[in-house]
Protein backbone atom coordinates (compact mmCIF):
# COMPACT_ATOMS: atom_id res chain seq x y z
CA UNK A 1 0.00 0.00 0.00
CA UNK A 2 1.35 3.43 -0.92
CA UNK A 3 2.17 5.96 1.77
CA UNK A 4 -0.77 8.34 2.12
CA UNK A 5 1.57 11.34 1.84
CA UNK A 6 2.96 10.39 -1.55
CA UNK A 7 1.40 11.94 -4.60
CA UNK A 8 1.56 11.40 -8.29
CA UNK A 9 3.59 13.58 -10.68
CA UNK A 10 0.44 15.27 -11.99
CA UNK A 11 -0.50 16.46 -8.50
CA UNK A 12 3.04 17.65 -7.85
CA UNK A 13 3.05 19.56 -11.14
CA UNK A 14 -0.25 21.20 -10.25
CA UNK A 15 1.08 22.26 -6.83
CA UNK A 16 4.20 23.77 -8.42
CA UNK A 17 2.04 25.63 -10.96
CA UNK A 18 -0.03 27.09 -8.11
CA UNK A 19 3.14 28.15 -6.27
CA UNK A 20 4.49 29.77 -9.43
CA UNK A 21 1.17 31.51 -10.09
CA UNK A 22 0.70 30.03 -13.55
CA UNK A 23 -2.79 28.55 -13.24
CA UNK A 24 -5.06 29.73 -16.05
CA UNK A 25 -7.36 31.95 -14.04
CA UNK A 26 -9.14 34.78 -15.84
CA UNK A 27 -6.72 37.25 -14.24
CA UNK A 28 -3.73 35.25 -15.53
CA UNK A 29 -5.16 35.06 -19.05
CA UNK A 30 -5.99 38.76 -19.20
CA UNK A 31 -2.94 40.32 -17.52
CA UNK A 32 -0.08 37.81 -17.83
CA UNK A 33 -0.81 36.15 -21.17
CA UNK A 34 -2.37 39.44 -22.34
CA UNK A 35 -5.12 37.70 -24.27
CA UNK A 36 -7.20 40.50 -25.82
CA UNK A 37 -10.23 38.22 -26.10
CA UNK A 38 -10.50 38.14 -22.29
CA UNK A 39 -12.53 41.29 -21.71
CA UNK A 40 -13.49 40.66 -18.07
CA UNK A 41 -11.43 39.05 -15.32
CA UNK A 42 -14.16 38.81 -12.67
CA UNK A 43 -14.42 35.49 -10.86
CA UNK A 44 -16.64 33.04 -12.72
CA UNK A 45 -17.95 31.74 -9.37
CA UNK A 46 -18.96 34.93 -7.52
CA UNK A 47 -18.50 37.60 -10.21
CA UNK A 48 -17.37 40.15 -7.63
CA UNK A 49 -13.61 40.53 -7.99
CA UNK A 50 -10.68 39.47 -10.15
CA UNK A 51 -10.27 35.71 -10.51
CA UNK A 52 -6.81 35.12 -9.04
CA UNK A 53 -5.39 32.02 -7.37
CA UNK A 54 -5.49 33.82 -4.01
CA UNK A 55 -9.14 34.72 -4.48
CA UNK A 56 -10.13 31.17 -5.42
CA UNK A 57 -8.17 29.59 -2.57
CA UNK A 58 -9.35 31.81 0.25
CA UNK A 59 -11.85 34.56 -0.40
CA UNK A 60 -14.49 33.62 -2.98
CA UNK A 61 -17.89 33.97 -1.29
CA UNK A 62 -19.36 31.27 -3.53
CA UNK A 63 -16.89 28.68 -2.25
CA UNK A 64 -17.12 29.41 1.49
CA UNK A 65 -20.00 27.11 2.48
CA UNK A 66 -18.96 24.13 0.36
CA UNK A 67 -15.38 23.92 -0.84
CA UNK A 68 -13.59 25.79 1.97
CA UNK A 69 -15.53 23.93 4.66
CA UNK A 70 -14.77 20.56 3.03
CA UNK A 71 -11.06 21.46 2.84
CA UNK A 72 -11.10 22.58 6.49
CA UNK A 73 -12.86 19.40 7.63
CA UNK A 74 -10.40 17.19 5.72
CA UNK A 75 -7.43 18.85 7.40
CA UNK A 76 -9.15 18.66 10.80
CA UNK A 77 -9.63 14.89 10.38
CA UNK A 78 -5.91 14.39 9.70
CA UNK A 79 -4.94 16.52 12.72
CA UNK A 80 -7.49 14.70 14.91
CA UNK A 81 -6.15 11.28 13.93
CA UNK A 82 -2.54 12.40 14.46
CA UNK A 83 -3.37 13.58 17.98
CA UNK A 84 -5.14 10.30 18.78
CA UNK A 85 -2.20 8.30 17.45
CA UNK A 86 0.46 10.47 19.13
CA UNK A 87 -1.20 10.34 22.55
CA UNK A 88 -2.39 6.70 22.25
CA UNK A 89 -5.96 7.75 22.93
CA UNK A 90 -8.47 4.91 22.85
CA UNK A 91 -11.60 5.67 20.90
Amino acid sequence: MADRWTHDPETEGFMVAIQDGVIKTKNYIKYIIKDDTMQEDRCRMCGKTGETIQHLISSCESLVAGEYKARHDSVAKVVHMAIIKNWNIKT
